[in-house]
């Protein structure tokens, strides 16, 4: 996606990064301390994977806590350890189980998010490999845009990478789960538009950037995204 005029958004941004040690942690100016996370359903929590267990717990606390009108998750590899499973039994010609067939797509996650909070929030899904993560910022920030929403939640997850793909990719070892709580009429000034420089965009710069009231300048899809704090 390439913007090709200047797209201008006041909007409030919450952020939160997960720590295995410390649980979720604020990673933006002026977020409050996530609330206490919500627990999984039993049923639920016997059949979902690590990655789909910390959307719904983190999903579920918010929500219970605040009115949600969109979710934007995004997902590298998504239900990768579930999906490696699945080919292995191909490999092997045993039978595979529908149950988790089902639950290996990316979409996987969210959609047991309203499930488990028995509301029907629309949302959409994004994996876009090593751009993931700026691929679903942009998602949301054109979703608020629109108008047709007046907020939303993003969430970036994936689970730690099964040994066999260590050769192949540089990718986080651990659990890794990012959420952002974005709302209209905020105090974050954003600009997103054509003529963008040679700055490649950096995930840890940009959540830097949301701890302190600094700006942030960067490329992207071929667009200059400028995000700072009044």
């Amino acid at each position: 996606m390439k913007i090709t005029s200047n797209m201008k958004l006041s909007i409030g941004c919450d952020a939160w990064h997960l720590s295995n040690d410390q649980g979720l942690q604020a990673i933006a100016a002026g977020s409050s301390a996530f609330p206490e996370l919500a627990k999984v359903p039993a049923g639920m929590k016997r059949r979902a994977s690590a990655l789909s267990k910390n959307v719904v717990a983190s999903g579920l606390s918010l929500l219970q806590q605040d009115d949600c009108e969109f979710i934007v998750f995004a997902s590298q590899s998504g239900e990768i350890q579930r999906t490696l499973k699945l080919l292995f039994q191909l490999a092997d010609e045993e039978e595979l189980s529908p149950m988790a067939f089902a639950q290996s797509v990316v979409s996987t996650a969210p959609g047991l998010l309203t499930i488990a909070a028995n509301k029907a929030i629309p949302f959409t899904t994004i994996s876009a490999a090593e751009n993931t993560f700026e691929a679903a910022l942009l998602e949301s920030l054109v979703t608020l845009a629109s108008g047709r929403y007046n907020n939303l939640i993003l969430m970036v997850a994936d689970e730690a990478l099964p040994p066999i793909y260590h050769a192949h990719s540089q990718r986080s070892r651990e659990d890794n789960l990012i959420v952002l709580r974005l709302w209209t009429q905020g105090p974050w000034q954003i600009n997103v538009g054509p003529n963008a420089g040679n700055n490649p965009f950096e995930l840890e710069a940009f959540l830097k950037a949301l701890q302190t009231p600094s700006s942030f300048n960067s490329s992207l899809f071929g667009s200059e995204l400028t995000w700072r704090l009044n």
